[in-house]
Parts: C-alpha cells; sequence; structure tokens
C-alpha cells in the first residue's frame, strides 16, 4: 500500500563505497541467515526419522566452535545399525572425509 521507490539508475557510486555496501550486504544476509536458519536446523532434524542418505549436503557439529565455522560436507557412505537406521556417516569436506556419528551432523534441506 506504499509508493513504489523511484528508480535511480544515473547515479555513480565511488567503487570504496559500493566495496562497503557489498560487504554489509553479505554481513547482514549472514547474520540473518545463521540467526534464523541455521539454529533451527538442528530442532527439525532430532523431530524427523528419516535416515540420511548419500550425497546429502550437510554441515558437522563442532563443539567449541562458533555455528558459522561449523564446516560444510557431503555424505558419501552411511553405516546402518542392526535395526536399519543410519547412527554413523563418512563425509566428505574440503579438508578431507571423516566418520561422524549422526547425531553430529545437520542435514541441509536443499529442496526447492
Amino acid at each position: 500500500m506504499s509508493i513504489p521507490e523511484p528508480v535511480i539508475t544515473s547515479t555513480q557510486v565511488g567503487v570504496q563505497t559500493r566495496w562497503m555496501l557489498l560487504q554489509q550486504s553479505f554481513q547482514l544476509f549472514w547474520r540473518r541467515w545463521s540467526r534464523e536458519y541455521l539454529n533451527t536446523l538442528d530442532g527439525r532434524w532430532t523431530k524427523t526419522d528419516t535416515n540420511l542418505e548419500v550425497s546429502t549436503m550437510v554441515v558437522i557439529k563442532v563443539n567449541d566452535a562458533a555455528t558459522l565455522s561449523w564446516p560444510l560436507g557431503r555424505i558419501v557412505e552411511v553405516y546402518p545399525g542392526t535395526d536399519k537406521v543410519v547412527r554413523v556417516v563418512k563425509v566428505s569436506t574440503k579438508q578431507g572425509v571423516f566418520t561422524r556419528p549422526v547425531v553430529k551432523i545437520v542435514p541441509l534441506h536443499t529442496d526447492p
């Protein structure tokens, strides 16, 4: 119900000002993403009954690190228990391949 903003295309913005605006946008995005989305993943995962699958993108929890510094990886192998529930996964990250228990893994939901 508000009046639309006018389109301004002829304004000259300096390189330094543009860089600072881009950095500010980047920081705002990551701050909101970590507060509004990343912190909700753990709660959603613990409530589901689905098993992890190969090629699922995940974030690996690290107890002594900030949430935004947790490494990103992809599951390359799953190890189900005798009850067919996946309890351990092998995850490939840019630092290498690691074996982690499912409780230390948070899947990223990549559905459109």
